[in-house]
């Protein structure tokens, strides 16, 4: 690790790393050991779950359904908290309470949907070091 930058994506607990690992560990109760079926079905919920919210997100900035798009945002907020997911609950929580014109809000939706990705990106990074 003393050879990658702080900021490397791969670099559990780095700056750029899309997932907090101890959030879903100590939901766990404890370390990666025994944990892969729980986390595989974890992240299996996650992505989907997580897509279709930034699909439902999407529609509603072109609606434009400014109510949709903040209980939408809330909702992904939790989610994404609970499973480590530290920039996508940050967007989630700006766009939930963006009084923001519809380009700011697809602005946000739309670095919210490559934040998601990343975060799936991650959890299954953190899976395959699991098992």
């Amino acid at each position: 690790m003393a050879d990658r930058e702080v900021d490397d994506p791969s670099v559990p607990g780095s700056e750029s790393e899309p997932i907090d690992r101890d959030v879903i560990a100590n939901l766990l109760g404890g370390d990666d050991a025994g944990i892969g079926e729980i986390l595989a079905d974890l992240i299996a919920t996650f992505e989907i779950e997580a897509r279709a919210k930034v699909a439902a997100i999407r529609a509603a900035v072109k609606a434009p359904d400014v109510d949709a798009i903040h209980r939408l945002a809330h909702s992904l907020k939790g989610g994404s908290g609970s499973m480590g997911a530290r920039e996508v609950a940050r967007l989630s929580r700006e766009l939930e309470s963006k009084d923001a014109s519809p380009g700011e809000e697809g602005v946000l939706a739309e670095q919210l949907a490559v934040e998601v990705e990343r975060a799936i990106a991650g959890l299954r990074r953190w899976l395959d070091e699991t098992r």
